[in-house]
């Protein structure tokens, strides 16, 4: 199932949109979410143009989730939130559910494709990440990348965070190094979140 996402409107506050994510991960489907960026845009690191960094800060509430336009004729809204009430969880477990797909889809972000300051786009991929981390306080492994960090240095003794350049224009400091070994910090700590996720 592929999600397009732009900033015409925010999905998210349709019901039925919320409802199919749900109800597609839910029951097995692959869902993938496809925001709005143009390739100049992504390959400066120019993230703010991607509504799925740009608005992860904001919370699903699909309880305020509407279907049609107020005042008119809502069927299918009754319907949806009849069989969303009588669910496991209600629509609590629906907004759980889409956040993860959401985290899920921020922490595979194609950083191959960010050829220009990379370490000012990785500061905005690793900001929507966190902003959407406490939403699955339960799940211990779901920690901040500065907490991922110093984990890595305590297990890699002699590494050192490698300084921010004033000319970041190519490279990215989310690596370690010992002065002849480089490791990427950035990309494991995105692995082990997506490790640490459930899968359906």
């Amino acid at each position: 199932m592929l999600a397009v996402l732009t900033h015409e409107c925010d999905i998210y506050t349709r019901l039925w949109c919320a409802y199919e994510l749900f109800f597609a991960k839910t029951n097995g489907v692959k869902v993938r979410l496809a925001p709005h960026i143009s390739p100049d845009d992504l390959r400066w690191g120019r993230l703010e143009w991607d509504i799925c960094i740009s608005e992860a800060q904001n919370r699903i509430k699909s309880t305020d989730a509407r279907c049609g336009r107020p005042g008119s004729e809502m069927n299918d809204e009754v319907a949806i939130r009849k069989e969303i009430n009588t669910a496991d969880g209600g629509f609590n477990t629906v907004d759980e559910v889409v956040e993860r797909i959401r985290l899920v889809h921020l922490l595979s972000y194609p950083v191959e494709k960010i050829e220009n300051y990379k370490s000012n786009a990785r500061d905005k991929i690793k900001d929507a990440i966190e902003s959407i981390i406490p939403c699955f306080a339960s799940i211990s492994k779901l920690i901040t990348f500065e907490d991922f960090l110093i984990k890595k240095l305590t297990e890699y003794p002699g590494f050192k965070r490698i300084p921010r350049y004033t000319d970041q224009f190519y490279s990215h400091d989310y690596k370690i190094s010992d002065g002849t070994t480089e490791y990427h910090v950035f990309e494991e700590w995105c692995s082990c979140l997506r490790d640490a996720l459930p899968k359906s």
